[in-house]
């Protein structure tokens, strides 16, 4: 009997050790389930949370489309009612209030009245700020800074006969075909889409009263309310002449852009206006 006992003994002690570290593996199983779940619970919160975000986003877009068509909407209703140019703009200006982000634009651009004459180097740092979501400078600061909108032949001067009886109050700028379109300025868009026999239209607001209309695109590529910056893509030239033909000194109907500026919606002369042209860099 003395001799089965230590055997006795030391299975007893393997069993206990054996159930200690089942215990112990069932302690760290039962840790490692509750850290599982709580990852889970966590996860699930986190997808809960995701697809209420992506859910708000999606009505707010479709707020934001619904508000921008309604915008749309109304401006191409204005456009159908007003007999000229000035009319339109009235109306549009008028009705900027109903464009949240222009009317805001509007006010802050208006600012700049009471700012002091900038010199030339820090208009030309101010324009280089590509993060800009207002204008760099007020408006009547920018002279001499606007980006020409297209590149071509000017065919037609502010002043000049316009070939149908008239006085032009714009240039007519003769382009290559499908050339591209760019704002002449910071500004935010008043009125895009297609008006009486100008084709496809843009309308700048570019702050201080002053408005800028780009006229006879094929394609435009901006929305109303929209700010953009000078030297932005706007939109893109037709293969041919749209809307008011003007026929070059061959004689022939080509893609023109026309381009007219107002303050307090009458038109004003464009020159001085422009950056000049820049210079070709020779070597050697």
């Amino acid at each position: 009997m003395s001799a089965i006992l230590p055997q006795l003994q030391a299975k007893a002690d393997t069993v206990m050790a054996d159930l200690t570290r089942l215990g112990e593996i069932k302690a760290a199983a039962l840790e490692q389930q509750g850290r599982l779940e709580a990852n889970l619970a966590i996860l699930e919160e986190e997808q809960l949370r995701i697809g209420t975000l992506i859910a708000a986003r999606k009505q707010s877009e479709a707020r934001a489309t619904a508000e921008l068509a309604g915008q749309e909407a109304e401006a191409e209703a204005l456009a159908a009612r007003a007999t000229s140019l000035k009319q339109l703009i009235d109306e549009l200006t008028r009705r900027a209030a109903a464009v949240a982000t222009a009317a805001e634009a509007t006010a802050n651009a208006n600012v700049g009245r009471t700012v002091p004459a900038l010199d030339q180097e820090t208009i030309r740092i101010a324009l280089a700020n590509v993060e800009r979501r207002e204008p760099a400078v007020p408006f009547a600061q920018a002279r001499g800074f606007l980006a020409m909108p297209t590149s071509g032949v000017t065919v037609i001067d502010y002043g000049a006969g316009d070939g149908f009886g008239g006085i032009s109050r714009g240039l007519s700028v003769v382009t290559r075909a499908e050339a591209q379109v760019v704002a002449p300025a910071d500004g935010w868009v008043l009125y895009k889409g297609n008006y009486l026999n100008y084709g496809q239209i843009v309308i700048l607001n570019a702050g201080q009263d002053y408005t800028i209309l780009l006229a006879g695109l094929e394609r435009v590529d901006v929305d109303i309310g929209q700010f953009v910056m000078l030297g932005e893509p706007v939109g893109t030239m037709g293969s041919q002449t749209i809307g008011r033909a003007v026929a070059t000194s061959a004689g022939v109907s080509r893609p023109t852009l026309y381009i007219e500026m107002r303050k307090n919606n009458e038109p004003v002369d464009p020159t001085g206006w422009w950056a000049p042209p820049a210079t070709p860099t020779q070597s050697g």
